[in-house]
C-alpha cells in the first residue's frame, strides 16, 4: 500500500502527482505505542511478560495449575476473571488487553512459579496438585521467571507502562469503528495529547500514584524498593541522578516514557496530515453546510 515505487501510493500518484499519502489512524496509533515501548525499561519488561505468558499458554499443565491457585482463592469470581492473554505480536494496541489480566492475577502467577521450582506453597494450589512432579526444565525456567517477575525494575516498569498507555485504549477502539470520521478522529488525537501533556506538568503527582501501587505491588512478594547501581559512565540506560528510587524512575523511567509518547503522537499525527484530512470536507457527502446571515 505505502511504497512510493511500486504500492497504490505510486499509482495514484501517477494520476495525481500532488495527491499526499497519509496513513491510516489507526496504523499510526499502533506505531505511537511501539516506539514508544522500545525504551530499554519497557522493552525488557514486555520481554519478561511475554515470556511468563509463553510459559503458562504452552503448558496446560500449567496453566491449568494457575487457574487453580486463582479458583481456590476466589471462589466466587474466578469464573469472570481472564487467565493470562498472550501478548499481540502485530497489533500494539491490543497488547492492553494482556496487561490487565496479568496485573490482576500477578500474586497467583508468583505463588505458581514459587510452587514449580521450590515445591512451596502446597496449600495454595488445591487437592489435584498437591503431589505433582515438575521436570528439570520446567524447574529451572520457573525460577528464571521468578527472579525477573519479583524484580523491583520490572514490577515499576511494568505499572509504568500499563498506567500510562491505559489514555490510549480508548481512542484505540474509537479508531476502529466503521462509522468513525477521519477529522473527528483527529480530534480525538488533540484531546489524548492533551492529556498527556496534563501528566507531564503534573508529573511528581502522577508518578507518585504508580510508585506507591509500585511499592504496595513489591511488599505483596517480598521486594524491596531500590534503584540500579549508578556509575559515572552508564550507557545501556538513563543515568540521571537520584537520591532515592521514587526519584531514579521517575526522572529515568517514566518522564522519558511520557515524552517518547508525546513526540510519537506529535510525529505521527502531524500537521500535514491533520491538514490533508481536512480537505475531506470539500467532497460533497461531508461538505458542511454553512448558514451565512445578512444583516
Amino acid at each position: 500500500m505505502s511504497s512510493d515505487n511500486v504500492g497504490v501510493q505510486r499509482k495514484i500518484k501517477n494520476e495525481s502527482p500532488k495527491a499526499v499519502y497519509v496513513y491510516c489512524s489507526g496504523h499510526c496509533l499502533y506505531l505511537v505505542i511501539a516506539h514508544s515501548c522500545s525504551l530499554p525499561n519497557t522493552r525488557n519488561a514486555i520481554a519478561k511478560l511475554k515470556n511468563c505468558c509463553l510459559f503458562f499458554l504452552a503448558s496446560p499443565k500449567c496453566e491449568s495449575l494457575l487457574q487453580s491457585i486463582i479458583m481456590k482463592a476466589l471462589p466466587d469470581i474466578s469464573k469472570l476473571r481472564k487467565g493470562l492473554i498472550d501478548l499481540c505480536r502485530t497489533r500494539w494496541a491490543s497488547r492492553h488487553d494482556s496487561y490487565r489480566p496479568f496485573y490482576q492475577a500477578y500474586c497467583y502467577v508468583i505463588i505458581a512459579l514459587e510452587y514449580i521450582a521450590y515445591d512451596v506453597n502446597k496449600d495454595a494450589c488445591g487437592k489435584d496438585f498437591t503431589n505433582v512432579t515438575w521436570d528439570t526444565t520446567s524447574r529451572d525456567n520457573a525460577n528464571s521467571l521468578l527472579k525477573s517477575l519479583t524484580s523491583f525494575d520490572f514490577i515499576i516498569s511494568f505499572l509504568t507502562m500499563h498506567q500510562f498507555l491505559s489514555h490510549l485504549e480508548g481512542i484505540t477502539v474509537k479508531l476502529q469503528g466503521r462509522t468513525v470520521d477521519i477529522i473527528m478522529a483527529y480530534h480525538e488525537i488533540a484531546e489524548v495529547k492533551s492529556v498527556y501533556k496534563d501528566i507531564l506538568r503534573n508529573m511528581d503527582e502522577e508518578f507518585s500514584r504508580v510508585y506507591t501501587q509500585a511499592e504496595r505491588m513489591a511488599r505483596s512478594v517480598n521486594t524491596e524498593p531500590t534503584k540500579p547501581r549508578t556509575v559515572r559512565r552508564q550507557i545501556m540506560r538513563n543515568n540521571a541522578p537520584a537520591i532515592n528510587p521514587e526519584e531514579y524512575y521517575r526522572r529515568n523511567l517514566a518522564i522519558p516514557f511520557l515524552n517518547r509518547i508525546s513526540s510519537e503522537l506529535e510525529s505521527q499525527f502531524s500537521d500535514l496530515s491533520i491538514l490533508s484530512s481536512k480537505r475531506l470536507g470539500l467532497v460533497p457527502s461531508t461538505l458542511c453546510t454553512i448558514t451565512i446571515c445578512f444583516d
